[in-house]
């Protein structure tokens, strides 16, 4: 296995290359973990519309937009307010 490393002056991420690993939010096989680049990641965070309370999602699905984050808990949308500091 590579020796995870950490650096005193790393690069910004390249978005398209780089990865992640993780598990794929609804993925039912018995071995769900996989690489993600970090642009997968991007989207989830900044894609999709703001959610209405009808809106349908999955569970642990994050949506943002100017004002709120958003979280589905697999029953209704969740709200948190974001402010400046």
């Amino acid at each position: 296995m590579a020796k995870i490393s950490t650096y005193e002056n790393a690069s910004a991420p390249n978005l398209s290359r780089d990865k992640v690993i993780g598990t794929e939010v609804g993925d039912t096989t018995t071995n769900a973990t996989k690489n993600f680049k970090l642009e997968q990641l991007v989207t989830l965070f900044n894609g999709g519309t703001t959610p209405t309370s009808d809106t349908i999602g999955v569970k642990g699905e994050i949506r943002v937009d100017d004002n709120y984050l958003y979280i589905y808990t697999g029953t209704a949308w969740k709200r948190v307010a974001l402010s400046s500091f």
